[in-house]
């Protein structure tokens, strides 16, 4: 805030050039989005108990649609979390990350990839490239 306050001081009071080398705007922290576990999302919309609100709110999860006001569910969770808990859980299916970045409607890549940090890593199911390797029996035996 005095930040603004000296360069409204600088450009409207003094009529002086304002460069940011006299006084850099600092860091804001980012803070990662909240996103839900799918059982968690189950759980939110079963506990809707008007029809109307509930479809409102599938359709925000279903398509990661933005929502200009975050009004607040019974919950700690805005109808904007559910488009947190879409993107996320593209990820987390696999969907190729610019896909989810044209879904979003991000025009910035960096947009999207705050929500690699929030996923949930399965690594149950990742294979090893060597073993998808045609003739791995082969390669596996001394000659």
């Amino acid at each position: 805030m005095g930040y603004y306050a000296l360069h409204f001081l600088f450009t409207n009071i003094y009529h002086k050039d304002w460069a940011k080398e006299y006084l850099p705007t600092p860091k804001v922290a980012q803070t990662l989005p909240l996103v839900l576990s799918k059982d968690e999302v189950s759980d939110v919309l079963g506990a809707i108990p008007n029809f109307k609100h509930r479809a409102i709110i599938m359709l925000i999860y279903s398509t990661g649609a933005r929502v200009s006001e975050s009004v607040k569910i019974k919950k700690p969770y805005t109808p904007h979390t559910f488009r947190h808990c879409f993107a996320t859980h593209h990820l987390e299916q696999g969907t190729n990350l610019l896909v989810i970045q044209r879904l979003m409607g991000h025009s910035d890549l960096r947009n999207t990839l705050k929500y690699l940090h929030v996923q949930q890593l399965n690594t149950k199911n990742v294979v090893n490239p060597l073993d998808t390797l045609d003739g791995l029996e082969g390669l596996c035996k001394n000659k």
